[in-house]
């Protein structure tokens, strides 16, 4: 995906972020992140890498939730491949900006339009031999599978695997599966002055879910930033039009896939992420202790290892 920018240098990689129009009126905060590539070595426009990875996060999230696996990542790899990253915000979360009142922008349909076009925009310009893979996290597991259901069979071809992060399926197993077509109730009943008035608390519930105790103080304030930067009107718009997917739609995918999962998730329990893997014709199913839902953040370098050896092993 063409990005046009100044490169910076994070940590040990080059970054460059642009606001870019994906579809007409649908402007997404794009990052493009170089692992490998030493500044002013070449066009960051142009990929000679033959591995790339694009990040989905979740539900009313942003793309900057991965900056400590992104790390690890290029800590891990130490400058012996060369790997290109792709995130994004999904339109109305993170820096993708958008007039909350434009209800239909933020249904499943359209944000998954919105990946899609990423997607072969990034496929598009990759070099022939380079492989993509896609990571996801919590919904965004779910739109990754929406995703490579509808892509055409020469697009699929250029797919190497799927990294499926805290993730579940509408029709998993019960109780702890309450991923129905119908949202919570607070975002289908209450008014907006009222959803406005609990969002800190909203915020707090969610955080003491998603991580484990043990991470909690490290994770806090990033994490209720993040929540609470949301504008309420975009939060219902989003989750009154949700839509995860099946086991049926998972069972259709031949991609290959790894399964990351905390131990302790107190959003989508562990058996749901048991049954996404078995869901799936060809995967591997990971748990790691003392995380919940933000595994990825909690353990970074963990989740980072186990991303790295996937990618590795075409």
């Amino acid at each position: 995906m063409i990005l046009e920018g100044d490169k910076v240098k994070r940590h040990n990689y080059v970054e460059v972020k642009v606001m870019k129009e994906i579809r007409s009126g649908r402007n997404i905060m794009c990052r493009k992140i170089m692992i490998g590539e030493p500044i002013g070595e070449q066009d960051c426009n142009i990929s000679q890498v033959g591995i790339t990875i694009l990040f989905v996060h979740g539900s009313c999230a942003a793309s900057k939730q991965f900056d400590d696996l992104v790390k690890s990542l290029s800590d891990i790899n130490n400058q012996q491949k060369r790997i290109t990253l792709y995130l994004y915000d999904q339109l109305g979360f993170g820096e993708s900006k958008h007039p909350s009142d434009d209800w239909d922008a933020f249904s499943s349909l359209e944000l998954g339009c919105d990946l899609h076009a990423i997607t072969q925009n990034i496929i598009e310009t990759m070099n022939d031999n380079s492989l993509l893979f896609l990571v996801g996290h919590s919904y965004g597991v779910s739109q990754a599978i929406k995703l490579l259901n509808d892509m055409d069979e020469n697009k699929v071809s250029r797919v190497g695997g799927a990294v499926f992060i805290a993730g579940a399926l509408r029709n998993g197993p019960s109780p702890s599966n309450n991923l129905t077509k119908d949202c919570h109730w607070i975002f289908r009943y209450l008014p907006m002055f009222a959803l406005q008035k609990m969002q800190q608390s909203l915020s707090e519930g969610f955080f003491h879910a998603a991580v484990h105790p043990s991470n909690a103080e490290k994770l806090r304030e990033t994490s209720l930033e993040i929540s609470n930067q949301n504008e309420m009107q975009i939060c219902k718009a989003f989750y009154r039009q949700q839509n995860y997917a099946t086991s049926e739609e998972a069972q259709c995918l031949t991609t290959r896939a790894i399964v990351i999962h905390g131990r302790d998730d107190l959003v989508f329990h562990r058996e749901l992420g048991e049954h996404l893997h078995k869901s799936l014709k060809n995967s591997s199913f990971h748990v790691i202790p003392e995380t919940s839902h933000q595994v990825f953040q909690e353990e970074p370098a963990k989740v980072a290892f186990l991303l790295y050896q996937f990618i590795c092993q075409n």
